[in-house]
Formats: structure tokens, C-alpha cells, sequence
């Protein structure tokens, strides 16, 4: 019952996502007949800290967050708990994407393989949605943890294996990336100019041929952050990342490049541009 204070015994129940690692403003925690969340101010008590195993017990107050998952946070004898910790390291267990979109699944470590990955532009934005998906059973992909970092998704065609946290956001069941995972991409769709790059979704990897392309507009690294520069042929122009113009050697306006560049196009927000490719 929700707002109820309990005495939850824990008997070798692994932190598999501390909060205080910065990868979460909570904590997933786990043993043999499921797992929880312990919010923020629980997952700061003392005891709480990334790749442990927790055994005794704890007073905390049972509750659902905003997205309805079960979750436990200080109560009035939280204090009193009694736990000790062992170095442990998560351990994801195999699960199907049909057993995945269940109650008892929910903020559990989990592995799926054979799956494909889908990915689809969802507004005029260039916003996308990615799902994993395996014949008729489907569940979202969402990179609350940042593995990929903070631009587009890589172009994934399948995971062999990927492993990562069981959530829900606004009534869709969740799948949060965390840790090693073995992919299959999308082979690089062929370009003939800038034009036909732009042509194509966004996060998409592109062998975008080059013909006479000049670099236009180069703006040097200031301030710590990146060089950007655009790039202009025949059929049209678009801006460059930094990390782009790094790998093929561009630093400063005017250059003439011909051949070939493995990039991805993207589109965010409106700003569009060529990036490092996957």
C-alpha cells in the first residue's frame, strides 16, 4: 500500500544503478524475486554506493513515482536499518521482449537477443523513436543513461545481445541501455552530392561523395569547445562537426576536397549538419 512504511529484508540484493554515479537520479535495486527503485534521498544513505551486494534490512516507505514504478524512500525509521555490503557485479538475466512489458519486470537488469532495432522520425523537428522489436513484440529503446553519448542514436540494424533497465514513461514500457552490448549497423546509404545527403532521415550514415566541395565559413576551436566549418558543391551546402573536420584534416576556409567521407546526417532541433558516422 502506497505511502506504507515497511521493513524490507535484503538478502544478497545488488545495486545494479546507484544514483550517486550520475547516471540517474535513482537507484535500481535487485535480488532473486524482482527489483525496485529507492529514490534519491534513499539511495544516499550510507550504505548505498554502485556494484554492491546489500544484505540485512531496511525501513523505507513504499510508493510509485509519477510513471507508476514502484519505488522506496525515507521513512521515519530508515536510520534504524541494518545493512551491510559486498563488492558484487550486476548480472543481467535473459528475458524475452513479451515478458519484458510486465509489472514484475520493471526496473530489473535485463538481456535480449535477436532483436531488431527500428528507428523513426516522429515530428517535423527530425525528433526520433526507437524501439527494439522482435515479430509482433515491441518496447521502447531509450538512452537514459547516456551510452551513446549526447547526439543521435548510432544506426543500429540489430542487437545480438543488448542489456539494460526495464522502466515506463507515460503508459509505454521503457528499455534503458546500461552496459556491454553486441550490435549490428546499417550499412552507409551512398550519396552523390550534399542534396541527396539532406534528402535522407536524420541519423542516418551517408558515403557522401565529393566533388570539387569547398569549405566555406571555417570557425576555429574557441573557448574549449569544437571547430564547425560548412561545405558547399554543386547542389547545395550544410555545417560540418568539428569531429568531422578533425578526421579529414580541415583547418581553414577554401579547401578543395574530392573522394569520399563516411558521416551522418542529422537533424535536431532544426540544426543541421554532417557528423562523425558510426
Amino acid at each position: 500500500e502506497a505511502g506504507k512504511e515497511v521493513k524490507l529484508s535484503l538478502a544478497n540484493a545488488v545495486v545494479n544503478v546507484w544514483s550517486g554515479s550520475g547516471q540517474s537520479m535513482a537507484s535500481y535495486v535487485e535480488d532473486a524475486t524482482g527489483a525496485i527503485k529507492f529514490d534519491m534521498g534513499l539511495s544516499n544513505m550510507e550504505f548505498m554506493n554502485d556494484s554492491i551486494a546489500l544484505n540485512g534490512y531496511v525501513f523505507a516507505q513504499y510508493g510509485k513515482d509519477s510513471n507508476g514504478i514502484p519505488q522506496l524512500s525515507v521513512s521515519d525509521n530508515t536510520g534504524d536499518s541494518q545493512v551491510e555490503t559486498t563488492a558484487s557485479v550486476p548480472a543481467s538475466k535473459v528475458i524475452t521482449l513479451a515478458e519484458a512489458t510486465s509489472e514484475s519486470a520493471l526496473s530489473r537488469y535485463v538481456k535480449f537477443e535477436n532483436v531488431d532495432f527500428v528507428k523513426k522520425v516522429v515530428d517535423d523537428w527530425g525528433t526520433t523513436e526507437c524501439s527494439l522489436v522482435n515479430g509482433t513484440d515491441t518496447i521502447v529503446f531509450f538512452d537514459q543513461f547516456y551510452i551513446f553519448g549526447y547526439g543521435s542514436m548510432p544506426d543500429f540494424k540489430s542487437f545480438n545481445s543488448v542489456q539494460g533497465i526495464i522502466s515506463m514513461y507515460d503508459g509505454k514500457y521503457e528499455f534503458y541501455p546500461l552496459g556491454e552490448y553486441s550490435a549490428n549497423y546499417t550499412p552507409a546509404v551512398v550519396v552523390e552530392n550534399i542534396a541527396a545527403a539532406k534528402a535522407v532521415e536524420s541519423g542516418t550514415n551517408v558515403n557522401l561523395t565529393l566533388k570539387d566541395a569547398k569549405i566555406t565559413a571555417y570557425l576555429p576551436s574557441k573557448y574549449g569547445g569544437s571547430a564547425t566549418a560548412f561545405i558547399e558543391d554543386e547542389s547545395g551546402a550544410i555545417q560540418i562537426s568539428g569531429d568531422v573536420l578533425s578526421a579529414v584534416g580541415v583547418e581553414s576556409n577554401n579547401m578543395i576536397l574530392n573522394g569520399n567521407m563516411y558521416v551522418k546526417y542529422v537533424n535536431e532541433w532544426g540544426t543541421v549538419q554532417l557528423s562523425a558516422g558510426d
